[in-house]
């Protein structure tokens, strides 16, 4: 198995949106985690429960992509069940931007 490195070229196997993109870095979780001050990720937790000792991968999507799909922005919010679906679905469309980069656990990552 080729093991992915910078300008891998890769897919999402679960997580974010579905499209080709191109590795642009590479770091230790919990360093990305103490620096970023991410918060909010428990939809990495639902499908990669060890993630945060592993490696995350920085990506260049080919088109500006939104970062995640409704189902894990949706996820994310802790106040969910109050706001309902449609504010949520309305949230997701005008306060979550496109972006030409985003982050990924390296295990969510297929090498093509």
């Amino acid at each position: 198995m080729t093991k992915l490195e910078i300008g891998s070229e890769v897919l999402t196997k679960q997580l974010g949106p579905p499209g080709l993109c191109k590795v642009i870095g590479i770091s230790n979780a919990d360093v990305w985690v103490t620096y970023f001050r991410t918060r909010g990720l428990k939809y990495w937790d639902k499908h990669y429960p060890d993630w945060r000792d592993g490696l995350v991968c920085s990506v260049m999507f080919k088109t500006p992509q939104k970062p995640y799909t409704y189902e894990e922005y949706a996820m994310m919010l802790s106040n969910r069940r109050e706001v309902g679906e449609q504010a949520i679905r309305v949230l997701y469309k005008y306060n979550v931007g496109y972006v030409a980069v985003s982050t990924y656990p390296m295990d969510d990552l297929e090498l093509m």
